[in-house]
């Protein structure tokens, strides 16, 4: 009994941590939800210092979050644009739908941002795009990044040659899909241009080619000891799809 009342004074101290520092309140939601996990993710989350091995329990701390809870985001950016209508607003709204499997919303939400002074915005633009391609109209965002290029040369230029070649992978010209697609990923600074690229050779058929890609790309990883996390999503998913492609 001692145990589980010092468990509620402790929580009880983090409720009012949030409401006097003013975090967001999702927290209390969380907090009386789950009462011990939540505290622990809270106490990661908000109150650790930022060193990197801090930062990197604090990521746990809040994909730990999302697992108890994994629309609080989504509802969080809804609740902000509907304080604040603004620009950036919708943004965050329609990235977030993005990453929720909610392409039309997003196409949606970045469409009536280019208004005004931001209707040639090029991260709206690009946004848009890849909000597009997400939801498989190929024809707009052909049409964007075509935009982009004439008027924002310089922006983005890896990003939008990737998105360019992934969005040929929608046409019937395989051959040309994967030429783009090859040639992408030869200059791209990042690992995620190989991965679409042995993603595809699968998708196409090309299993041995595919997996040869693939292999290159942990390997390529291990040679030079990459370890941003960004960088490791793609190596964890070329495992994934070698295993299943075996």
């Amino acid at each position: 009994m001692p145990l589980l009342l010092v468990g509620w004074v402790v929580q009880i101290f983090l409720i009012i941590h949030v409401v006097r520092t003013g975090r967001p309140t999702w927290w209390i939601w969380v907090l009386f939800a789950a009462p011990f996990i939540g505290g622990l993710a809270y106490f990661v989350v908000e109150l650790l210092p930022g060193s990197r091995a801090e930062r990197q329990v604090a990521k746990k701390g809040r994909d730990l979050v999302k697992s108890l809870n994994p629309d609080l985001d989504l509802r969080r950016r809804a609740q902000e644009l509907a304080i604040c209508g603004s620009v950036d607003n919708k943004r965050k709204l329609a990235e977030e739908c993005l990453a929720r499997g909610m392409p039309q919303d997003a196409v949606e939400l970045y469409a009536s941002t280019l208004a005004g002074p931001h209707k040639n915005d090029p991260n709206l633009l690009f946004g848009l795009a890849r909000a597009h391609f997400a939801n498989g109209d190929a024809a707009a965002v052909e049409r964007l990044l075509n935009q982009l290029e004439g008027e924002h040369p310089q922006f983005q230029r890896e990003e939008r040659q990737l998105l360019r070649a992934r969005n040929a992978t929608y046409g019937d010209d395989v051959p040309a899909a994967l030429a783009q697609l090859a040639a992408v990923s030869q200059n791209y600074s990042g690992l995620e241009a190989a991965y679409r690229y042995g993603e595809y050779l699968l998708q196409v058929a090309q299993v041995e080619q595919g997996r040869a890609v693939l292999q290159e790309l942990i390997a390529k990883a291990k040679r030079f000891n990459i370890r941003h996390d960004e960088e490791l999503y793609w190596v964890k998913q070329a495992k994934r799809l070698l295993s299943q492609s075996r």
